[in-house]
């Protein structure tokens, strides 16, 4: 940019230059004949008022230096740019097919290409403020240690660079609806790197929470319900309890643990029943589809924006509920199944054994 801008000015500089030259070729003679009728009857007319000639008072004019400045450089390709009051650049302020306004402190160069450049009264820019092909609104109070150039006129082709400066907001909003479907499928990747690792090194703990839940799905929902309705009150008891705060990090990590393996667990049984008895990466993967499509279908939903964006939204909000009711279900498995040391029979004759022994005590004496 810093190389660029010399060229800039010098050719607008030039091209002010050739569009000067006629007025420049007349300006002489006409000057001093003009100076010199307005000389004498100026002279002439305070002669007469006041007896003497009258000497105009030099105008006070600021000094500003014109420095390059080493700083960075503010630039703006096809959207317009404002130096705000007290703002200062330390570089060049360069706009390219937008609007630049300047209320504040330039070290450089002012350069608008292609639009209108206003600089207002409080603006200083230590070297020069050139407008091309645009209109240029420079007021007299303000500090310019420069040139003050502005060639007129449209540049073919120059207004459409507004366009990129859309299209880069534009291109914003897109990058970051593919960052979501990106987290999606992150997630998703994860979601598959847990079922492997709970397949491969705890495959007996697996199946027996996949029993517990597909084979009393009823308890296991309603166990998962109440956790989830209760986990939150018991959080804040133990935050509020001198004893219960060291155990927060244990309980709050082995509901993330019941949550994930809950919802693999899920992932699975749900692929089971549509592709049956196949390789249990392929039943979790497809279960895993039908419960995580929704979230991730609604990201791709939502690439174009607009409308779709919002109908991408419903399916994500979708998706969000899916996994919240799929993974509070299978937690209630985990937690059914003791984190899976025991099977459901076991569970089961456990449960028998309390009902029988409740049945079997002597009822209490009244004292």
């Amino acid at each position: 940019m810093k190389a660029l801008l010399p060229i800039t000015v010098l050719l607008t500089l030039n091209l002010a230059f050739v569009a000067a030259q006629p007025a420049l070729a007349q300006e002489p003679e006409t000057a001093a004949a003009a100076t010199a009728a307005t000389g004498e009857t100026a002279a002439t007319a305070e002669t007469a008022a006041t007896g003497e000639t009258a000497l105009a008072e030099p105008r006070v004019k600021v000094e500003v230096r014109c420095e390059e400045g080493d700083g960075e450089d503010r630039v703006a390709f096809g959207q317009d740019l404002v130096i705000e009051e007290g703002e200062v650049v330390e570089g060049d302020a360069v706009c390219i097919g937008g609007n630049m306004t300047v209320r504040g402190t330039v070290n450089g160069d002012v350069v608008c290409i292609g639009g209108h450049l206003r600089v207002e009264p409080t603006a200083v820019i230590c070297c020069d403020a050139v407008s091309v092909g645009g209109t240029a609104d420079i007021s007299p109070q303000a500090e310019v240690g420069g040139e003050r150039v502005s060639v007129e006129g449209d540049i073919p082709g120059l207004k459409g660079l507004k366009w990129f400066g859309v299209l880069g907001e534009a291109a914003s909003d897109l990058s970051k609806r593919i960052v979501e479907v990106v987290k999606e499928v992150v997630f998703f990747g994860f979601l598959m790197l847990v079922a492997l690792l709970l397949t491969v090194f705890l495959p007996r703990q697996f199946g027996r929470v996949d029993e517990h839940l597909d084979g009393d799905f009823p308890r296991s929902a309603l166990l998962g319900v109440g956790i989830m309705i209760l986990l939150p009150v018991a959080l804040v008891f133990m935050a509020v309890s001198i004893i219960g705060i060291p155990l927060i990090p244990i309980v709050i990590l082995a509901a993330v643990v019941a949550i994930f393996v809950g919802y693999v667990v899920m992932a699975r049984i749900i692929g089971r029943r549509l592709v049956g008895e196949k390789h249990v990466m392929f039943q979790i993967f497809i279960g895993l589809l039908l419960l995580h499509g929704a979230a991730l279908l609604g990201d791709i939903i939502a690439l174009p924006g607009g409308p779709m964006e919002t109908i991408g939204g419903i399916f994500t909000g979708v998706g969000k509920i899916i996994f919240i009711a799929a993974s509070g279900i299978g937690m209630g498995a985990v937690v059914y199944s003791r984190f899976g040391k025991r099977t459901l029979a076991e569970t089961e004759a456990a449960r028998e054994a309390k009902k029988n022994n409740n049945k079997t005590s002597p009822p209490a004496k009244a004292g």
